[in-house]
């Protein structure tokens, strides 16, 4: 990632300081601080200004060039050393060489030569530098030494650490500066509620993450903050909150593709409210933004049933079953029938699905066993239920419906009749 990367010369200051003294602090053994004074010398003014004549003509090698003659100096100060690297970074900042600038801040700043106002510059600098160079950690610490001393730092600086330590997966670290962007910016910053928003959804603070975007959506009312929304409340096991959001957001007109049409729809069902999720798919099948496929049709179907409007239901799984060629869709309308003991679509739907692929055939012939008894076809019952006994899943049932069978026709000998095993004497 390369971003725009402004860098504000310390060569300049460099240039108004000849003659001043630059200060550091030294600590005694006793704790007492004393000052040491270093000045710019008229030799490494000389240099610097030529560098700065260079720059200001774009001569970038002339520029560098000198700044190389000024480091084989052996006399050069701290200060004068520091304010060197410090204008080799201007002129790398300045010729786009990004990545070469960090060395020469931190160069700069090992000195321990620049006096505070400067030094605070220069670590600015750096924590930008570090920022565009994707080294994403150590910007957020150089963010964070920097805030520690800014006189009236402005939020943006907050906002920037917070997106580094954030970028370098540090988010606990972020947290904090994220927070403070928030409470001190002179507007609502969309980006930095963002922010703040995602730090506590990587931290799974899901209560935070819910009142951050309820003020996305009172000052920037976007339909992603309204799912995420819905989302949450469904990650905290807040079902109806997330159905009202949802909702909400549909009588606002924030709703607009088939997936958020079919979430809703399925949400609606899951608390109870069939019938508005049947009007809602019904509405969109309309009007072509949802496709009607057989998975969609099922699902309508499934809102039809839970309304208790059989007639309709009946209607839309059937549909779902023809169009999709489904043997477990016919499965379903065949259960569906079973219900309601309509033992001829119920055959006739069993049949259908047992032409297609069944994911538990063994199931189907169970069912269709079961349907026949009920219809006194007892040939018809013993034959599919012998073949649901070769599946492992429904032989120990398909085995107790044999023998209510045979029971049913008074004989021991039906099963062998039909192919399956003998009955033991009674």
């Amino acid at each position: 990632m390369r971003k725009r990367f402004e860098i504000r010369a310390v060569l300049v200051v460099a240039l108004l300081a000849l003659g001043a003294p630059a200060c550091v602090k030294n600590t005694n053994a006793d704790g007492s601080e004393e000052r040491i004074q270093y000045t710019l010398t008229k030799k490494a003014f000389m240099h610097l200004q030529r560098v700065n004549e260079h720059a200001e003509k774009k001569e970038w090698a002339e520029a560098l060039e000198e700044l190389d003659q000024m480091a084989e100096r052996k006399f050069l100060n701290p200060y004068e050393r520091a304010s060197m690297w410090g204008a080799r970074a201007m002129v790398l900042a300045a010729k786009g060489d990004l990545d070469k600038i960090p060395h020469a801040l931190e160069q700069a700043l090992a000195l321990n030569a620049f006096p505070d106002e400067e030094r605070l510059t220069v670590e600015h600098q750096l924590a930008q530098a570090y920022f565009v160079n994707e080294k994403f950690i150590k910007a957020g610490d150089m963010f964070a030494k920097w805030l520690k001393e800014a006189k009236n730092p402005d939020p943006s600086v907050y906002y920037v650490a917070a997106s580094s330590y954030a970028q370098g997966k540090k988010f606990e670290a972020a947290l904090p500066f994220a927070k403070k962007a928030v409470e001190k910016m002179k507007k609502t910053e969309e980006s930095w509620l963002s922010l703040l928003m995602s730090i506590h959804y990587e931290l799974k603070q899901n209560e935070e993450v819910a009142a951050v975007l309820k003020r996305l959506i009172k000052d920037f009312p976007k339909k992603q903050y309204w799912l995420h929304l819905s989302q949450t409340y469904q990650t905290m096991e807040q079902s109806p909150k997330a159905l009202a959001v949802m909702e909400l957001a549909y009588s606002k007109e924030m709703l607009d593709d088939e997936k958020d049409f079919l979430n809703l729809a399925r949400l609606q069902i899951q608390q109870g409210v069939p019938l508005k999720a049947a009007a809602v798919l019904e509405a969109h099948i309309a009007d072509g933004t949802i496709e009607k496929k057989p998975e969609t049709l099922e699902l309508l179907a499934t809102a039809w049933l839970m309304a208790e409007n059989r007639e309709r239901a009946e209607a839309t799984l059937k549909q779902a079953a023809n169009a999709a060629s489904s043997g477990e869709l016919y499965m379903r309308l065949a259960q569906f029938h079973v219900e309601r003991h309509e033992w001829v679509k119920a055959r006739e739907a069993i049949a259908e699905g047992l032409k297609q692929k069944l994911e538990d055939p063994g199931q189907a012939h169970l069912l269709l066993g079961i349907v026949n008894y009920n219809q006194k076809r007892m040939d018809a019952a013993m034959s599919a239920l012998n073949e649901a006994k070769k599946h492992e899943k429904t032989a120990k049932a398909a085995k107790e419906w044999i023998a209510l069978v045979r029971n049913e026709r008074g004989t021991a000998s039906v099963e062998g009749a039909e192919g399956g095993e003998a009955a033991p004497a009674e």
